[in-house]
C-alpha cells in the first residue's frame, strides 16, 4: 500500500522510512495513506475542495453583486417581471371582457335588481326607456324592478322557493361585420344615436339550470353582446325552457320577437 509525503506529496511505499523524493522522514504525524491523502494543515482534499467551492460561488457572488451595473440589472429583471404579470392580468380582464353583461344579467334576473340590468344597457336605448316612462306614476328603474319581482314569482309557483340560476357560455360566435352595421343603423334611426360605434359583438350558447325547492330545469339560451362605443352591453336574450316560460325573455327583450337566427333587430329592444 502507498504513501503520501505531507512535505512533497510525492508517492512512497508503505515500508519506506524516507521520502525517497525529498528525503522527509515518515511517521504517524507526516504520512496518511492512499485515498485520504492530507494537506499540510491536516484537512482531507474532499474538505478542501468543498471549501474550494464554496469559495468560489461566494466570489461569484461578490463579483457579481460589486458590478457597478448590478443594481441596474437587478431593476430590469424586476420591471420585466411586473410588466409579465400585469400583461397577465390585463389579457385576463380585457379578453374576458364581452362576459361581464351576461354575468350582471343573471345577478339582476336572480336578485330582482334593476340597477344590474340597467348597467347592461348603452345609454342610447337606456335614455329612450327612462324618456317614456316620464309622467308616469313609477318610473323606469321602478317598473323594470316590478316586472323582474313578478317574474321571479312565476319562477317560484313553477320550482319553489330560492330559486337559484346557474348558466355555462357553451359556444362564441362573432358578429358579421353586416350584423354590426345593421346594430349601429337601429340605434341611429330608432335611438338618435348619432356618432354611435358598433365594433364588435358575439351570439353566445348557454346552458342554464334554474334551481328551487321543489323542482329544477336546465335548458338552453341565446344571448347576444355588443361592443358600444368602446364597453360591451347586453342587446338581447331568449331562453327556451322555464325561463321562457315565465317571460324573461320578454321582461329582456321589451316583449318583442327576438329572432336571433336571423337578427331581426327590430326585435331587440331590451326591457
Amino acid at each position: 500500500m502507498a504513501k503520501f509525503c505531507t512535505k512533497c506529496g510525492a508517492s512512497c511505499d508503505d515500508n519506506t522510512a524516507f521520502c525517497t523524493s525529498c528525503g522527509a522522514k515518515f511517521d504517524a504525524a507526516t504520512s496518511a495513506p492512499a485515498g485520504s491523502a492530507s494537506g499540510a494543515n491536516g484537512e482531507s482534499e474532499k474538505t478542501i475542495l468543498d471549501k474550494f467551492k464554496e469559495s468560489a460561488n461566494m466570489e461569484t457572488i461578490k463579483s457579481l453583486s460589486s458590478r457597478p451595473d448590478f443594481t441596474k440589472i437587478v431593476g430590469i429583471a424586476v420591471v420585466a417581471v411586473a410588466a409579465l404579470i400585469i400583461l397577465i392580468i390585463l389579457i385576463s380582464i380585457l379578453g374576458g371582457a364581452w362576459k361581464k353583461p351576461v354575468k350582471n344579467m343573471f345577478k339582476g334576473m336572480r336578485d330582482c335588481d334593476a340597477e344590474k340590468l340597467i348597467e347592461v344597457t348603452d345609454e342610447y336605448r337606456l335614455d329612450k326607456f327612462e324618456d317614456s316612462y316620464k309622467g308616469s306614476d313609477k318610473s323606469y328603474d321602478e317598473t323594470l324592478e316590478k316586472r323582474l319581482e313578478d317574474t321571479m314569482d312565476q319562477l317560484e309557483d313553477e320550482l319553489g322557493k330560492d330559486v337559484k340560476i346557474s348558466y355555462d357560455i357553451t359556444d362564441k360566435d362573432k358578429l358579421s361585420d353586416g350584423d354590426l352595421d345593421d346594430i349601429k343603423d337601429l340605434l341611429k334611426k330608432s335611438y338618435d344615436a348619432k356618432g354611435v360605434k358598433v365594433t364588435k359583438g358575439y351570439e353566445l350558447d348557454i346552458e342554464y339550470t334554474a334551481k328551487g325547492k321543489k323542482d329544477d330545469d336546465d335548458d338552453d339560451g341565446k344571448i347576444v353582446v355588443v361592443k358600444i362605443d368602446g364597453d360591451w352591453y347586453l342587446w338581447a336574450a331568449s331562453f327556451d325552457g322555464v325561463l321562457g316560460k315565465v317571460g324573461y325573455t320578454s321582461v329582456l327583450s321589451g316583449g318583442g320577437s327576438v329572432s336571433l337566427d336571423d337578427y331581426d333587430l327590430s326585435g331587440y329592444n331590451l326591457y
